[in-house]
Protein backbone atom coordinates (compact mmCIF):
# COMPACT_ATOMS: atom_id res chain seq x y z
CA UNK A 1 0.00 0.00 0.00
CA UNK A 2 2.52 2.50 0.44
CA UNK A 3 4.11 1.66 -2.71
CA UNK A 4 1.12 3.26 -4.40
CA UNK A 5 0.03 5.76 -1.91
CA UNK A 6 -0.59 8.51 -3.92
CA UNK A 7 -1.99 6.60 -6.71
CA UNK A 8 -4.19 5.04 -3.84
CA UNK A 9 -5.90 8.58 -2.83
CA UNK A 10 -7.26 9.01 -5.97
CA UNK A 11 -9.71 6.16 -5.11
CA UNK A 12 -12.49 6.55 -2.88
CA UNK A 13 -11.80 3.14 -1.14
CA UNK A 14 -9.33 0.50 -1.03
CA UNK A 15 -9.38 -2.68 0.84
CA UNK A 16 -7.16 -4.95 1.35
CA UNK A 17 -7.73 -8.69 2.45
CA UNK A 18 -5.26 -9.14 4.86
CA UNK A 19 -6.52 -6.12 7.23
CA UNK A 20 -9.96 -7.31 6.46
CA UNK A 21 -9.32 -10.49 8.50
CA UNK A 22 -11.29 -12.02 4.99
CA UNK A 23 -10.04 -14.54 1.69
CA UNK A 24 -10.23 -13.57 -1.76
CA UNK A 25 -11.57 -14.62 -3.74
CA UNK A 26 -14.61 -15.68 -1.29
CA UNK A 27 -17.62 -14.22 -2.09
CA UNK A 28 -17.92 -13.26 1.76
CA UNK A 29 -15.04 -10.55 0.96
CA UNK A 30 -16.77 -8.92 -1.90
CA UNK A 31 -20.23 -8.99 0.21
CA UNK A 32 -18.46 -7.20 3.14
CA UNK A 33 -17.05 -4.80 1.37
CA UNK A 34 -20.54 -4.39 -0.56
CA UNK A 35 -21.97 -3.91 2.49
CA UNK A 36 -20.15 -1.55 4.19
CA UNK A 37 -20.06 0.81 0.96
CA UNK A 38 -23.44 0.57 0.51
CA UNK A 39 -23.06 0.01 -3.14
CA UNK A 40 -24.36 -2.58 -5.59
CA UNK A 41 -21.65 -4.69 -7.08
CA UNK A 42 -22.43 -3.72 -10.55
CA UNK A 43 -21.49 -0.13 -9.57
CA UNK A 44 -18.25 -0.88 -7.88
CA UNK A 45 -15.00 -1.78 -10.13
CA UNK A 46 -12.80 -4.17 -8.81
CA UNK A 47 -9.26 -3.64 -9.36
CA UNK A 48 -6.75 -6.86 -8.67
CA UNK A 49 -3.78 -8.21 -9.76
CA UNK A 50 -3.98 -11.79 -9.27
CA UNK A 51 -5.30 -13.45 -12.60
CA UNK A 52 -7.25 -16.19 -10.28
CA UNK A 53 -9.11 -13.15 -8.68
CA UNK A 54 -10.37 -11.64 -11.48
CA UNK A 55 -11.42 -14.57 -12.71
CA UNK A 56 -13.56 -15.59 -9.69
CA UNK A 57 -14.36 -12.02 -9.31
CA UNK A 58 -16.02 -12.13 -12.89
CA UNK A 59 -17.89 -15.68 -11.66
CA UNK A 60 -19.31 -13.33 -9.25
CA UNK A 61 -20.71 -11.25 -12.12
CA UNK A 62 -18.38 -8.56 -10.33
CA UNK A 63 -16.71 -5.68 -13.22
CA UNK A 64 -13.09 -6.73 -12.78
CA UNK A 65 -10.14 -4.90 -13.76
CA UNK A 66 -6.49 -7.24 -13.82
CA UNK A 67 -3.83 -4.57 -13.59
CA UNK A 68 0.62 -4.61 -13.53
CA UNK A 69 1.04 -2.57 -10.22
CA UNK A 70 4.27 -2.62 -11.72
CA UNK A 71 3.12 0.13 -14.63
CA UNK A 72 0.40 2.86 -12.90
CA UNK A 73 0.48 4.70 -16.13
CA UNK A 74 -0.97 1.47 -17.48
CA UNK A 75 -3.63 1.33 -14.79
CA UNK A 76 -4.44 5.05 -15.67
CA UNK A 77 -5.08 3.85 -19.19
CA UNK A 78 -6.94 0.61 -17.85
CA UNK A 79 -9.34 2.72 -15.72
CA UNK A 80 -10.26 4.93 -18.69
CA UNK A 81 -11.33 2.57 -20.61
CA UNK A 82 -14.43 1.71 -18.02
CA UNK A 83 -14.71 6.01 -18.43
CA UNK A 84 -12.79 7.00 -15.35
CA UNK A 85 -10.55 9.87 -15.77
CA UNK A 86 -8.07 10.43 -13.33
Amino acid sequence: KQKFEQTLQLFSGVFLSGKMHKLKPHADFYDAILIQINMPSYEVLWIEKEPNFVTKGKQLQMQMLRVNPKHVKGIVQDLEQFGIQL
